[in-house]
């Protein structure tokens, strides 16, 4: 124990006495790589094809949805409604982490899935199977999806990679960062900068609601084999996807 906490001292920038060294925090720290939307379409459709429930539910919460790890594997079978799912309920992160978002039309059949049945809301969406029956912890959550991402998109990559998987593919088809921001969790001005602490309360319930018709808007086409629509939806009640997308 003394030695892991020297160690992040010293990942933190301070020195290390026991191994005589100063981490630079910005190294250690490296942004991780991300799956491209086209990988991760592709990997959703294998997963689609097999028939698997579970990977495909945590893929779909981490690549469209952009949720944390910690996050998928602690939802609850009682956190996920009909068009909502509430998140970071049981998380320390911060205040912002705290949030219910509108599924997006192509997720909630996966999601509807694994509730089929389950009848206590405070089981665990996501159950183990096999040697270790009952609810995931971080590490077997990350064993058990990181095998399952890599043989179905062909590239090895965390599944803590999803969630900026997510943020990547959201941002560069130009879906609102200030949105985006509030989507993810993220404090105010992680993202989007200082005008966003004085904007995100306001724009955070109304405009989650459009973000969910853009993410379905991308995604749905490509799901169905059909080219990508239109990057950019407009923010009004008319932007919708069509009922037969997903």
């Amino acid at each position: 124990m003394v030695r892991r906490a020297t160690r992040m001292a010293a990942s933190y920038g301070f020195a290390d006495p026991l191994a005589g060294m100063v981490v630079d925090r910005s190294e250690a720290r490296a942004e991780p790589e991300a799956w491209t939307l086209e990988e991760l379409i592709t990997g959703l459709r294998a997963l689609v094809e097999e028939k698997h429930e579970r990977a495909l539910a945590a893929t779909a919460l981490g690549g469209l949805l952009g949720l944390r790890s910690s996050e998928i594997f602690r939802v609850r079978v009682g956190d996920v409604g009909a068009e909502v799912v509430r998140v970071g309920a049981r998380e320390r992160k911060n205040a912002a982490s705290r949030r219910d978002l509108p599924i997006p039309r192509v997720v909630r059949p996966w999601l509807e899935a694994l509730r089929e049945g389950r009848r206590s809301p405070e089981a665990p969406l996501l159950l183990t199977r096999y040697r270790r029956p009952g609810p995931f912890t971080a590490d077997t959550f990350g064993h058990w999806l990181g095998p399952i991402l890599a043989r179905v998109t062909g590239r090895a990559l965390p599944p803590k990679c999803l969630r900026k998987t997510f943020a990547t593919w959201a941002l560069e088809a130009g879906l609102d960062e200030y949105r985006v921001e509030a989507w993810l969790g993220h404090r105010a001005g992680n993202v989007a900068g200082v005008t966003s602490r004085h904007y995100l309360a306001i724009i955070r319930g109304r405009k989650l609601q459009e973000l969910a018709a853009q993410i379905d808007a991308i995604v749905a086409p490509l799901l169905a084999g059909a080219p990508p629509a239109a990057t950019r939806v407009p923010a009004t009640p008319s932007a919708s996807v069509r009922s037969d997308a997903g």
